[in-house]
């Protein structure tokens, strides 16, 4: 039980498996990373998944040794729509003070010294942050200046 993300990719593996393996049914509930880990520490499956390691206190409350294997890799991919559609870049640390809320228009210098030629300096559109359900564990594979300055916003943006 777990994680949403694999469970494509789990349902085949584990039809292709039990079609080897007639007598062998894998049954994967995609709860959620956090229901995942519930049920493997209370140890009503026999494994689970979630979108990133366990915590130390997770692990602990397992009161077992736990074995992290990587089964399935994805990618978040932050996007933005911008009237005129210019193609901007973004650095680490500008995403993470957009997740911040320290980037609030997308005429702000700090964008606009990353995109020499790019004509932003009429446009003071509100930089909306629309994260949703981007924090979460699926962070991990995000660069570490964001993740450790989006770690300090999960509450605010969250919200």
């Amino acid at each position: 039980a777990g994680a949403t993300f694999p469970y494509p990719i789990y349902s085949k593996w584990f039809s292709q498996y039990n079609k080897l393996h007639p007598n062998v049914e894998i049954n994967y509930q995609s709860i959620g990373s956090g229901g995942g880990i519930r049920q493997f520490t209370a140890r009503t499956v026999f494994f689970g998944a979630t979108d990133g390691p366990m915590t130390n206190d997770q692990i602990f409350a397992a009161g077992a040794p736990i074995l992290h294997l990587p089964t399935v890799l994805g990618g978040d991919v932050p996007v933005y729509n911008l009237p005129g559609n210019p193609d901007l870049r973004f650095t680490g640390p500008v995403l993470a003070d957009i997740f911040l809320g320290k980037i609030t228009k997308w005429n702000d210098a700090a964008i606009r010294s990353i995109n020499p030629g790019v004509s932003l300096t009429n446009d003071d559109g509100p930089v909306q942050n629309a994260a949703g359900e981007f924090v979460r564990a699926s962070t991990a594979p995000l660069p570490s200046e964001v993740v450790t300055l989006e770690m300090q916003a999960l509450g605010r943006i969250r919200t």
